[in-house]
């Protein structure tokens, strides 16, 4: 009897999961079954399709005999059938593998082949839409500077972009033009713009959302692609370099696509042969695909179709049967994609930016001056020496757009002897407490230069919470497969690779901590960790292998800390194109007694170094990340966020305008005045082209003072005896020290008296 019971229960079981299962698998795609809607008054492949209003418009092609210019159109009725097809004017040229977009109350179509065998034509014409969305005669009104075919065109912002394709030699092109969209709808000169990764034709392009998508295609006919690439539009024009998305699961050419509620599909063409397949794949907030999914076939196997949308529907028109019979096809089907409505838009208002400076680009009293930990970022403000022409010139230009510091603008300023994943923690804490709470719903873009860039990374990457905080990411001069040039400061105390800010930092702690010269190897190691943390992690030492280098000059954070596509989704990255300017390996050899003593060079003293691309101070090859939008520029280190048109292209990544020229303020000398006690207020009145900066009223700066000897007022806040000090620094360290001297000083007693320096 038990064992007829657990017969029937095992039965009972498979009968609900075979019941169960076909519904839990329909209801996982959104589009419904395929079903046949209409068909067109004659055949046609390679052909393209449009929408306006409610009405589908099919245009050009081959009908299987001959390359044909006809156009023809029907109207998507409420239930999604087709009302009857009707022909419009035919376009000036016949066109087989033309690309067709639509912008404003005109209808664009380009290149194509008019002959068979004639090789691509480079003219653009262009047909108006009147109010019953009637055609117009179609009119010539540009030519391409380079005719293509198997191409794709689309239209953002006021610009047509004509992507890849053919241009009448093997194999396809990556090359893109853009040309304005003039108010009359009449196209300006036609400019290139960045370049497609990967040569690509017989490919199908979609926009959205400022973004372009290419999916498929081949590089030479017959052998197919399954990658997609995705770049960013900006206002002018210019597009932000292109990089990979999600691959789809097939490779397919002649293929179809469209967009509805955020989900991009790809529909039909060939894998050589003609294909029925569709997949779908997420369009993600920050604009990146999530993984492609297949979804419900066509009917009909259709390469060479044209696919629109209308509505929550899609239309497959036309195509040809390859490795079938080879029928040329007028036949168009229709599927409904059921899918919930987009989230609902980010809250209004722009988005916070956050700057985050590199190594040497914050300061502490605590740290600085009075020699005490400062493990809060609340302890540290931006670094008053070098650090401001650095970074001002970017941040003024957003308060000139309304941007104004403590509102939407903030600077993240940290402990940069600490390591990166101790300051990626405070990162999403300031993220959190800071920016966010007078902002409350956004998200934050981020501007990180240099070791910032790692600080934000690690943040992102691997701090809970972090993540879902950022917007976009700036990654300027970040190293994030280290920097060669750290390895002579790490293992050596050699500042003279250094950047002028962080050689001013290092060298300002190094009197800090106020340990004998000869030391400095022993305080960099013990109490500036964080330099570890941008050592490389490739072959830089040309005579030693990454792998059997002492764990000195190994860099474990950044060999395990996550670089994903995530994080490349969001990113733009600035890189220097200075020719050999940048260390990217050397030989060592063995250091001397002294040295030995010393404790540095312990993995082999630096000689005859190797130079290759890059801003002076980080490789392009380590600033550049896989996947995110890479850009190059001509500048050192220290210039991303001070110089365009770097600035201008990042607020245009931001989705901000460009703004007029950028003041530098350099910093070649300062006066560094401060009491040992807190409790006194320091000040000074400043010469003609001098700043005083007063991070505490017990410190006070003054960038590039006009004398060496001034006045200082000191006002005692309690009663006690004052302890003053004075530093005068230039590029090159600490140059002179002060006498220091005591005061006694009743509460609110004032006291003047001489900064000098020899």
């Amino acid at each position: 009897m038990k064992k007829i019971l657990s017969y029937f229960l095992v039965g009972f079981i498979f009968f609900l999961f075979i019941s169960l299962f076909p519904k839990i698998a329909v209801a996982s795609d959104p589009i419904g079954s395929w079903t046949f809607v209409s068909s067109m008054n004659a055949p046609r492949f390679y052909h393209t399709a449009v929408t306006v209003g409610n009405y589908i418009y099919v245009i050009g092609g081959s009908d299987g005999t001959q390359h044909i210019a006809t156009v023809e159109r029907a109207l998507v009725n409420p239930d999604g059938s087709l009302g009857s097809w009707e022909s419009m004017p035919s376009m000036t040229t016949s066109r087989m593998h033309p690309a067709a977009t639509v912008y404003g109350n005109y209808i664009y179509v380009s290149g194509g082949e008019a002959v068979s065998g004639g090789g691509p034509v480079g003219s653009v014409e262009r047909a108006s839409i009147d109010p019953d969305f009637v055609l117009g005669t179609w009119e010539a009104i540009s030519h391409m500077p380079v005719p293509r075919e198997h191409h794709a065109m689309v239209a953002l912002n006021n610009h047509i972009y004509v992507i890849g394709g053919y241009d009448g030699v093997l194999p396809a092109v990556q090359s893109i033009i853009e040309a304005a969209i003039n108010p009359d709808g009449s196209l300006g000169n036609w400019n290139s713009t960045s370049s497609l990764i990967s040569s690509r034709a017989s490919f199908t392009a979609q926009a959205n959302n400022n973004r372009i998508y290419v999916l498929g295609g081949n590089t030479d006919p017959g052998t197919p692609l399954n990658t997609t690439e995705m770049s960013l539009a900006a206002n002018d024009g210019s597009l932000f370099g292109w990089s990979f998305a999600s691959s789809m699961q097939s490779s397919r050419a002649y293929l179809g696509s469209s967009i509805i509620a955020n989900n991009l599909f790809v529909v039909g063409g060939s894998d050589p042969c003609g294909l029925n397949s569709v997949e779908g794949a997420t369009i993600n907030p920050d604009g990146g695909l999530g993984n492609w999914e297949m979804r419900t076939p066509m009917n009909e196997v259709r390469k060479g179709l044209a696919v629109v949308a209308v509505g929550n529907r899609m239309y497959a028109t036309g195509g040809v049967r390859e490795c079938g019979d080879g029928a040329v096809l007028s036949s168009v089907e229709s599927a409904v994609v059921s899918l919930p409505p987009p989230p609902p838009p980010p809250p209004s208002g722009p988005h916070p930016v956050v700057v985050v400076p590199g190594f040497g680009g914050s300061f502490s009293t605590k740290k600085f001056i009075l020699r005490q930990d400062a493990n809060d970022y609340h302890d540290w403000v931006m670094m008053p020496v070098k650090a401001p022409e650095i970074y001002d010139p970017f941040m003024n230009s957003l308060q000139t757009l309304n941007y104004l510091r403590g509102d939407k603008v903030f600077f993240f300023a940290y402990d940069f002897t600490l390591s990166v994943a101790e300051t990626g923690n405070w990162l999403n804490e300031f993220l959190e407490n800071e920016v966010l709470s007078e902002n409350p719903g956004a998200t934050v873009d981020v501007v990180a230069h240099s070791m910032g860039g790692l600080v934000t990374r690690y943040c992102f990457e691997s701090v809970p919470g972090c993540k879902s905080k950022i917007n976009k990411i700036v990654s300027a001069g970040v190293p994030h497969r280290g920097a060669v040039d750290d390895y002579f400061f790490w293992e050596g105390a050699d500042f003279s690779s250094m950047d002028p800010m962080a050689k001013y930092a290092a060298k300002l702690l190094l009197h800090v901590y106020g340990l004998p010269e000869w030391n400095k190897v022993k305080i960099i190691q013990e109490k500036v960790v964080g330099a570890k943390d941008f050592m490389p992690i490739f072959d830089y030492i040309i005579s030693k292998p990454y792998a059997s280098l002492s764990d000195l000059a190994k860099n474990p954070v950044l060999e395990t800390l996550p670089l994903s596509g995530d994080f490349a989704g969001k990113t733009m990255t600035l890189s220097g194109n200075k020719p050999k300017s940048t260390t990217f390996e050397f030989d060592v050899k063995s250091p001397n007694l002294l040295e030995k003593f010393l404790g540095q060079w312990r993995d082999g003293k630096p000689k005859k170094k190797g130079k290759d691309i890059g801003d002076g101070t980080v490789l392009a090859l380590s600033s550049h990340v896989s996947g995110a939008l890479n850009k190059g520029y001509d500048l050192e280190h220290g210039d991303y966020l001070n110089t365009d048109p770097a600035v201008s292209d990042i607020l245009k990544f931001l989705g901000l305008s460009p703004i007029g020229p950028l003041a530098l303020s350099p910093t070649t000398s300062s006066m560094i005045f401060y009491s040992e006690d807190p409790e006194a207020s320091l000040s000074v009145e400043a010469e003609n082209g001098e700043k005083i900066v007063q991070p505490d009223s017990n410190v006070l700066f003054i960038l590039n003072p006009k004398t060496k000897k001034r006045k200082i007022n000191l006002l005692a806040l309690k009663r006690a005896s004052f302890n003053v000090h004075g530093w005068y620094t230039s590029d090159s360290g600490i140059d002179r020290t002060m006498n220091s001297f005591s005061i006694f000083l009743e509460k609110n007693q004032s006291k003047k008296f001489d900064g000098f320096f020899n």
